[in-house]
């Protein structure tokens, strides 16, 4: 079993960037357990509308020209979402902003898969199949001074 390398820092950074998005669309979030497929469920009226994955990086939006983001988790919401007929939602957290991207059959996402991931950790199996996401097809929330 991989080591679990997300810290309750993170889930609190989570947790506030989940709150600009559920302001956003007039949608609760709810949290799911932790290693869940995804981080959230979007909630209006009882039902669910969202499942959203969160990541919080630590550089600027604009430091890369795509966001990378594991192939496996892509497809996983992108599929459940479909599955379910809801939203699949990518959130990300930069240092200086925050945006986000549907994944799901609402929004026709060509993405391009190469071999990526982190080296800084010394886990091999940090690097596997990415998919590149250009940063210009992400939605931008308005958020209080991310970072601060």
């Amino acid at each position: 079993m991989r080591p679990v390398y997300e810290t309750s820092a993170d889930r609190r950074a989570q947790a506030e960037a989940i709150g600009w998005l559920a302001a956003a669309t007039g949608s609760t979030p709810v949290e799911m357990p932790a290693l869940a497929p995804w981080d959230y469920e979007m909630v209006r009226e009882g039902l669910a509308v969202a499942i959203v994955e969160v990541k919080v990086r630590r550089c600027t939006m604009r430091e890369y020209p795509t966001y990378m983001v594991s192939e496996a988790k892509a497809r996983g919401l992108r599929d459940a979402a479909i599955e379910r007929g809801i939203a699949g939602v990518l959130l990300v957290r930069w240092s200086d902003a925050a945006g986000w991207l549907r994944l799901d059959a609402g929004q026709t996402v060509k993405w391009t898969v190469g071999l990526g991931g982190r080296v800084d950790r010394g886990d091999p199996a940090d690097i596997e199949r990415v998919v590149l996401l250009p940063i210009a097809w992400f939605g931008l929330l308005a958020v209080p001074r991310v970072g601060q």
